[in-house]
């Protein structure tokens, strides 16, 4: 089967999806801007991290950095999209933890007033769960999920290599273990 589209036709239709993309987040800068500032706070230990917080029209995005759950931010009414934290392990290797929140849908309304210190409910303990799905009469799918305090979902990643799946251990009441595997996609 073959299609035929028109140069406009086309040209329309990367330009339609082009004006769906957000916009990059500029980095922000607390020294640098010369409006009035505040600060939002997330539950965190001594990770440094990212907020990314967008207007509500998707014209101007910040990344705001911060450290012990602190972000310096400007004031105003703006909706956080995505929160991340990075850290190192004894051995070196970077990680981060991520919550895109725009892609849950729950992306959270702030307003954000000169001079306050908003507290945001996001972030850490992250607690871990397993959900279970039944796909069929004989098929099951296990999904792994970190939780942040909020209820938004985090996803673990390191950047230095690659990770294996993570695993399970299914025992029985006496510790025997009955099943173990790793997860796999599909």
């Amino acid at each position: 089967m073959r299609f035929a589209v028109s140069l406009p036709a086309l040209l329309a239709g990367v330009l339609f999806f082009q004006g769906c993309a957000l916009p990059p987040p500029k980095d922000f800068d607390p020294g640098a801007y010369s409006g009035p500032k505040g600060k939002l706070l997330v539950s965190s230990s001594s990770f440094p991290g990212f907020l990314v917080i967008g207007d509500a029209h998707d014209e101007v995005r910040f990344r705001l950095r911060g450290r012990d759950g602190v972000f310096p931010a400007p004031a105003g009414k703006w909706k956080v999209e995505s929160l991340e934290f990075r850290a190192k392990d004894k051995e070196g290797l970077r990680w981060r933890v991520v919550s895109e929140l725009l892609d849950q849908d729950r992306a959270i309304p702030v307003e954000l007033a000169p001079g306050q210190e908003k507290r945001l409910n996001l972030g850490f303990p992250l607690v871990g769960k397993v959900a279970a799905f039944r796909k069929g009469a004989h098929y099951y799918s296990f999904d792994p999920r970190l939780f942040g305090r909020g209820g938004e979902s985090f996803y673990l990643d390191c950047l230095d290599k690659k990770l294996p799946f993570p695993g399970f251990r299914i025992f029985t009441a006496s510790g025997k273990v009955l099943k173990e595997d790793r997860f796999t996609f599909g």
